[in-house]
């Protein structure tokens, strides 16, 4: 469990990846319900494993990820460690991605290969595509350009690309191990991996050098994602993730300033050892300013005790500039100073402002685009959002649409296809 600056618990999780990174599995499969603190245990494993001289990269894979830019930003992570000559060991790599990137851009640009090549499989526009890729100028290989001479010969290469760029990537994580005690990967909200979970089992997990380990944490065992991580099953070490020991809770009130004996008690009963409850209950406690304010709720399941919790925190006046981002914030999968302008339909100034706060909110979590609400607070805020207010949530729903599709429309023109 995390505040700012302060983890409690959690032991065993790192005597686990100890465990982990000297044995003989290559997975660990972190899972639990929301809000049992699955992140913050990824955090701890990515900075112990680099106080052991593992090199790590992570990455949350919320909103699904391909690939690709998956591998690109792990390997971008590696580039950071001093004493690592990750250009030399990834330079195959780099080819093969650079490669990849031509070739999607130039179909991209073309429409596709249903527009770019004939019936019968060849150019439609040879001396087009000439044009093309010599305004690329030396980045485009000979390789290049012949798996773009015909369809069969890009189709062949396209079938067989994920592979390719995993089987380089790997090689490029066995030339960093003579550097290091090995190579950890951290996958986290690996629930939403969506069609990526098919090629980590498939294909990046056989293609692991032999001290390169990754981790996957989410709300599922990857059993419950695919059968086909039970051909894997002598490779992956799964580990439940449990509540915080009472001891432990005990100490993450006394560090937020409960440590009355009946105070401690009173609390307890309503959050027991469920991470998310704890920090729900102290951020109540600071905005009413006294742990007082933690009663009365009725005992029932977590999520309608987290909810209620909610409702009392977004009545108070601390949170009150705060109140409309959260009601609707969670409408988008992440956020940064652009997309709060849009959910609130504010100026870009105070778009930044308030994502500021926010950035500073027990609420909100890194993310690679910025920040998200804390999963589980953001599933119980959608289904209030939907319930109460349908109309609202149908409107911020189009809004964020229109806005997304006019990001992406300036991207593609401010790269004028250019890679």
């Amino acid at each position: 469990m995390a505040g700012p600056g302060f983890i409690v618990g959690r032991r065993s999780e790192i005597e686990l990846l100890d465990r982990f990174l000297l044995g003989e599995a290559t997975v660990l499969n972190l899972f639990g319900p929301g809000g049992i603190g699955k992140t913050v245990v990824t955090c701890m494993w990515q900075e112990h494993a680099r106080q052991q001289g593992v090199i790590v990269a992570s990455r949350d894979v919320a909103g699904g990820v391909s690939p690709d830019v998956l591998l690109q930003d792990l390997r971008d992570q590696f580039a950071g460690y001093e004493g690592a000559d990750a250009d030399a060991a990834f330079a195959e790599f780099d080819r093969r991605l650079r490669e990849h990137l031509i070739l999607s851009q130039v179909l991209q640009a073309s429409g596709g290969a249903g527009s770019f090549f004939t019936a019968l499989g060849q150019v439609k526009d040879p001396s087009g595509l000439a044009a093309a890729l010599g305004s690329l100028g030396s980045a485009v290989s000979d390789q290049v350009a012949r798996r773009l001479s015909n369809r069969a010969a890009f189709e062949r290469y396209w079938r067989g690309a994920d592979r390719i760029l995993a089987d380089a990537f790997c090689a490029g994580l066995a030339g960093l191990m003579g550097r290091s005690a090995g190579v950890l990967v951290l996958l986290d909200t690996y629930e939403d991996a969506g069609g990526l979970d098919d090629w980590v089992c498939r294909t990046l997990v056989p293609a692991l050098p032999p001290t390169g380990r990754i981790c996957l944490s989410g709300r599922n065992e990857l059993a419950r994602m695919s059968f086909d991580w039970a051909d894997l099953d002598d490779q992956v070490i799964r580990h439940p993730l449990g509540e915080l020991e009472p001891g432990e809770a005990r100490s993450y009130l006394a560090h937020y300033g409960l440590r009355d004996p009946q105070g401690v008690q009173r609390v307890l009963e309503v959050t027991g050892g469920y991470p998310l409850l704890l920090m729900l209950a102290r951020q109540l406690a600071r905005s009413c300013r006294g742990w007082d304010s933690v009663t009365g709720l009725e005992l029932r399941d977590r999520d309608e005790i987290a909810g209620q919790l909610l409702e009392r925190i977004l009545r108070e006046e601390p949170v009150r500039q705060l109140r409309d981002l959260l009601e609707l914030g969670p409408v988008a999968p992440w956020l940064d100073p652009g997309v709060v302008s849009a959910v609130l339909e504010c100026d870009a100034g105070e778009g930044r402002r308030l994502y500021d706060l926010l950035a500073r909110h027990s609420f909100a979590e890194r993310h690679p685009r910025g920040l998200r609400i804390h999963d589980k607070i953001r599933d119980l805020l959608l289904d209030r959002l939907r319930f109460t207010d349908p109309e609202r949530y149908a409107d911020v729903t189009a809004r964020l649409d229109a806005y997304f599709a006019r990001r992406e429309q300036q991207a593609q023109e401010e790269s004028g296809g250019a890679v």
